[in-house]
């Protein structure tokens, strides 16, 4: 009874949200239009950590006391080593954030003010993030990415093996050292997230299912 109200195929942004999803119906990855827009408007790098001088730290929210924390790492860092930081808070914290955050006034923190998170990640060079869906839109982007450990990360951590995790008492060792690695756009694992081809994809799909339905 229940399935009849149920749809018969879902769409998904690619095999991550397929395979997240558990449902009677059948799931078809096809993409996400508006990501793949902007990843194809960005020139290609052949090392990502080339010229990495921008600096984007994300907050979702959860847990401003340790953000704090890490924005006044970041930004002694980010001052030794001639680089600009930005942070971007959730929007739940935009009306306050100088009193959420008092490091980006004691330390003068560039704060985002941009609509789109997706510009503020591509006009940067390296995101450091809360979990957050930002994550996985910084991959869709092949940008390197780093999680920051905070209250939730065991909840998600088998999803983000491929990611490297900074804490407060590693960040500045682990962002020295990929900093000086070259690491090629490839490798960062966008497509286990989101499918490529978006029109490919759903033209594929509609072709073939016009012709079961027909």
């Amino acid at each position: 009874m229940l399935k009849s109200h149920l749809p018969d195929y879902l769409l998904t942004f690619g095999p991550y949200f397929s395979d997240s999803v558990h449902v009677p119906f059948k799931r078809v990855s096809i993409g996400n239009p508006f990501l793949e827009m902007k990843r194809r408007s960005i020139p290609e790098k052949k090392n990502l950590y080339e010229r990495a001088t921008r600096v984007l730290c994300l907050s979702s929210g959860g847990q401003p006391e340790s953000v704090n924390q890490l924005l006044e790492l970041l930004a002694d860092w980010c001052k030794a080593n001639r680089y600009s930081l930005k942070f971007r808070c959730h929007p739940s914290e935009r009306e306050k954030v100088k009193e959420i955050y008092p490091v980006v006034v004691t330390s003068q923190i560039m704060v985002s003010t941009v609509p789109s998170v997706i510009d503020d990640i591509i006009e940067s060079d390296i995101v450091i993030s809360e979990y957050s869906t930002t994550v996985f839109e910084t991959l869709a982007m092949k940008k390197p990415v780093f999680l920051f450990k905070n209250k939730f990360y065991d909840i998600i951590a088998n999803d983000f093996n491929l990611i490297p995790i900074v804490e407060l008492d590693n960040l500045i060792a682990t962002l020295d050292k990929y900093l000086n690695t070259t690491i090629d756009a490839d490798a960062i694992p966008f497509n286990k997230i989101f499918d490529d081809n978006w029109e490919e994809n759903f033209s594929r799909f509609m072709k073939t299912t016009l012709k079961q339905v027909g």
